[in-house]
């Protein structure tokens, strides 16, 4: 509620104040400032570093809650078959409040960082999301694995591949791009979930088009980075998890289904080269069975059914 709202970014501020100015002392001639630090282990399960002082603690609680608020706020308007709004509020008040932060002079962590592009994600604002992630890099924090989903995130909601692509390319290689040696600076390695990400945005984007050469781009995403890992050209994941997942596989079937059934005679290489690795997943041992209806809508079944058909012609 707004009430709580307020009382909770005053107290914020007050907790900002005592850590900044009353908690001075001065030894042999020097101001040194004693902040008190969080040490409890549900913050550091957080995210949230145990050198974090209560302050921005505070301000980053109150920027999840916000961000949980809102979410809470539009699934309850799909339950009542209200029409979606958008976060037209939330956004601004996670901003307002990182501001107020900042003007309280203190310096945010990791955790708060991507708290602001958690908002971002669910607002779809790949603009402020990019401007996040520059402000990172300016004050030289180490991003996380949540820091790169949550900025995928935004790109999935914008339907935005290319960006997806620049942060998944970032991430992976971060350590080069900074071009330093530090260990405090590593570069992020994807795992399957992060992957399943990766692919819902190709997905996504896709539903959204209705320019048939943009969606062959799509599919060419999907069936790449399937190949990237089979391959493992340039993410190293366990093999068996990979191919025994269930949405991953016949994503990437239909995709190649797709592919096959609307790409142009110019592409007869990429075309034979789809086909077959759709036969290659159709034969899976984790397509064989029952198949939960979560993960495999009417046209992924017929992809799945096309695909096992050109199998069994073989």
């Amino acid at each position: 509620s707004e009430v709580m709202y307020t009382s909770l970014m005053d107290t914020a501020t007050k907790v900002a104040v005592i850590e900044n100015t009353n908690l001075r002392v001065t030894k042999d001639g020097l101001h040194v400032q004693v902040v008190e630090k969080t040490t409890d282990s549900s913050s550091t399960d957080k995210g949230i570093s145990p050198n974090t002082t209560k302050a921005i603690v505070l301000y980053t609680e109150l920027m999840r809650c916000l961000i949980q608020d809102e979410t809470t706020r539009v699934y309850d308007k799909s339950l009542r078959g209200e029409p979606n709004d958008g976060h037209p509020n939330m956004l601004l008040k996670v901003f307002l409040v990182f501001q107020e932060m900042k003007k309280s002079g203190l310096k945010p962590d990791i955790a708060c960082y991507n708290s602001l592009l958690r908002a971002c994600a669910k607002a779809g604002d790949i603009e402020l999301a990019q401007d996040v992630l520059r402000r990172i890099d300016d004050d030289g924090l180490q991003p996380n694995r949540a820091t790169w989903r949550e900025a995928i995130k935004a790109a999935k909601n914008a339907k935005r591949s290319d960006f997806a692509d620049d942060v998944w390319n970032t991430g992976t290689s971060y350590r080069e791009k900074r071009n330093v040696n530090s260990r405090d600076v590593s570069n992020w390695t994807p795992n399957l979930a992060d992957v399943e990400l990766l692919m819902s945005v190709y997905v996504a984007e896709t539903k959204s088009l209705n320019d048939h050469k943009k969606r062959i781009i799509l599919h060419q995403k999907i069936i790449q980075l399937y190949e990237n890992i089979v391959h493992r050209k340039t993410i190293n994941i366990a093999m068996d998890e990979f191919l025994e997942n269930q949405k991953l596989m016949l994503t990437a079937v239909r995709a190649c289904v797709s592919f096959v059934t609307s790409a142009g005679k110019d592409l007869k290489q990429e075309t034979k080269r789809a086909k077959d690795i759709a036969c290659e997943i159709a034969g899976l041992e984790c397509l064989q069975g029952k198949i939960s209806p979560s993960v495999c809508d009417v046209k992924t079944k017929k992809a799945l059914q096309l695909a096992q058909t050109w199998l069994y012609a073989f």
